[in-house]
């Protein structure tokens, strides 16, 4: 066991890293014939490990656990003296956090987009998305469908409350929409339409249920051309 002394420094460097001091853990651990301080990131098998040289609290060697499959510990360094100063110790913790411990967190929060696409597209009932014939849109269709576009920006944005970054994403998606009225036919257009609202889902990490939501806002948008042609 470390010195309360050294114990109080993990704590203030934890505070003053991107991860901060809330989602690590500390313990005593006896590992490799050494009694360690071990500092657990959250309730997973990521530790970093601290011990003194046999001679001396203000001399350290450390262990650590990889982010890898198996979840190795390495052997304490340095495996003999010279043993560490406690900034050496606190670097290696540093360099331990931004390597295994941000690509832990990278992937607990990463959106898998194979998983996303496969459950977008089963929320989207292709049959019912008007335009089957590959015809193109007339003058009055693209009017009243570049109007529906613009208003449908503002109800994704007053229904699921984006952020100013995703509510950029969503319109960039939409824009690029209300252009392909001019270059593609109303069968193609449908594809494109698909495609953006799989688009938006990923972008967004929504959920099924807001998926199904976004899917009934586009609908709505499309009943305005059928309106138009009855």
């Amino acid at each position: 066991m470390i010195r309360i002394k050294y114990r109080n420094e993990l704590f203030e460097f934890l505070s003053l890293t991107k991860f901060g001091r809330d989602d690590f853990q500390l313990s005593e651990e006896r590992i490799q014939v050494e009694d360690a301080t071990v500092l657990a990131y959250k309730d997973t098998r990521l530790k970093f490990y601290v011990a003194n040289s046999y001679h001396s609290y203000e001399e350290f060697k450390y262990a650590e656990t990889y982010y890898a499959p198996s979840f190795p510990v390495t052997q304490f360094l340095p495996g003999r003296h010279p043993f560490l100063a406690f900034d050496k110790v606190l670097n290696a913790l540093n360099t331990w956090m931004n390597d295994h411990v941000a690509n832990y967190v990278a992937d607990q929060t990463a959106t898998d987009l194979w998983s996303a696409y496969a459950s977008s597209t089963k929320l989207i009932d292709w049959e019912s998305v008007a335009f089957e014939q590959p015809e193109a849109f007339s003058p009055d269709e693209k009017d009243h469908l570049r109007l529906a576009l613009q208003e449908l920006k503002g109800l994704i944005e007053r229904q699921f409350v984006t952020t100013a970054a995703e509510q950029q994403t969503v319109n960039q998606r939409i824009d690029y929409l209300a252009a392909g009225l001019d270059r593609l036919n109303k069968f193609d257009w449908k594809s494109v339409v698909v495609n953006t609202i799989i688009s938006i889902v990923i972008a967004l990490s929504f959920d099924a249920e807001k998926g199904k939501q976004l899917y009934a806002l586009f609908k709505r948008m499309l009943s305005t051309i059928r309106h138009l042609t009855n």
